[in-house]
């Protein structure tokens, strides 16, 4: 092999896993992303969750996040409710139905981590995370430095 290439390394590995997890929560009616929408708001039952802390958690941008929501909502996984202090502000609340997908699909998650993980050691995966997070970095320098350049 020539050249290997972190982007598409990681592209395809990341290809791979979310095509594994659709296929698997397909079974009950939704997509790796809600699944994971899901999972968060049930991670997170105790608080207020918003659209914009959806777009934060799993860094999607706004029209792809309310696509995504505008069809669970439609599948009766979540309901939106306005805000009390600002109208245009909606929390988005799991409905029975939601909870249900989340006890469904908790175990599809799970699996898949813990499979990841079992393949490396515990001073590995602190590694990965911390490659990780500098490559995150990374990109990010990148990106405000287009939007330097924008401006």
């Amino acid at each position: 092999m020539c050249c290997r290439h972190i982007g598409k390394e990681l592209g395809n590995l990341t290809n791979r896993i979310r095509r594994y997890i659709d296929n698997e929560t397909a079974k009950y009616g939704m997509t790796h992303t809600q699944a994971m929408i899901i999972r968060f708001l049930k991670n997170n039952s105790d608080r207020a969750i918003f659209q914009r802390d959806i777009e934060k958690e799993f860094d999607i941008r706004r029209s792809s996040v309310t696509s995504v929501l505008q069809l669970m909502e439609k599948n009766g996984f979540i309901i939106r409710t306005s805000e009390e202090s600002d109208a245009r502000l909606k929390q988005i609340h799991l409905t029975d139905g939601g909870i249900a997908a989340s006890q469904k699909t908790r175990g599809i998650l799970r699996n898949m981590d813990e499979r990841l993980t079992s393949c490396i050691t515990p001073e590995e995966k602190d590694l990965l995370f911390d490659i990780l997070s500098r490559l995150d970095g990374c990109i990010s320098e990148l990106e405000n430095e287009k939007t330097e350049e924008k401006a």
